[in-house]
């Protein structure tokens, strides 16, 4: 898909799960080493899933962000966020299909959010973000990060009757983490098929 829409991708690297569950990059098997300063892959503008692009192209939850533009400004992860959900409910339709569907379901960290807003039985199980992390700077952040997301939901819901009918809290909950573990600047905010699915505990 990067390739035949003008992207390169070096013959050296492949994209698949690691030990933890988890998308990332890896050294083909069976091939030297990759020469240090060597160009991983390029990526052209066109598969940039700009903040820009998104405020031009998302109709998901745009009443929503109609109805801030005279007040403040919406949050530009919640946009990109909703971006990726309309794009998600058109499935293969999407030009975006292979890099929404190559995301993972359940990354690690996702429960730490579960816990703190659903009563998802196992999420629960997993982690209990007021047993386990109380009083830690951790715990805090992720309940913060957490009332972020879930007032921003309560928002959409209520002022986007399409948001409402289509996308639950479980659904956004996962796009907000998509968004906020693999957004990246340049002169803008963008996502990107392959660098987004880089494993930095490893480079």
């Amino acid at each position: 898909w990067i390739r035949s829409c003008g992207g390169w991708v070096h013959s050296n690297i492949e994209i698949r799960e690691g030990d933890k569950g988890e998308r990332a990059v890896f050294i083909r098997e069976g091939v030297g080493p990759i020469r240090a300063g060597s160009d991983l892959f390029r990526i052209p503008l066109n598969l940039l899933l700009t903040l820009e692009r998104a405020k031009r192209e998302t109709s998901l939850g745009s009443q929503f962000f109609k109805s801030l533009n005279a007040k403040s400004h919406a949050q530009d992860h919640t946009i990109l966020a909703c971006w990726i959900l309309q794009e998600r409910l058109q499935g293969k339709k999407s030009f975006w299909h292979p890099y929404i569907s190559s995301l993972p379901k359940n990354p690690p960290g996702l429960s730490l959010l579960h816990g703190a807003l659903t009563q998802d039985d196992d999420a629960k199980r997993r982690i209990n973000i007021d047993d386990e992390l109380r009083g830690t700077l951790a715990g805090k952040e992720v309940k913060a990060f957490a009332e972020i997301i879930h007032d921003d939901f309560k928002s959409l819901c209520s002022e986007d009757e399409i948001f409402k009918q289509n996308i639950n809290l479980k659904d956004f909950v996962w796009a907000r983490f998509m968004v906020s573990s693999r957004v990246f600047r340049l002169d803008w905010e963008s996502m990107a098929a392959v660098s987004s699915s880089s494993n930095e505990e490893g480079a």
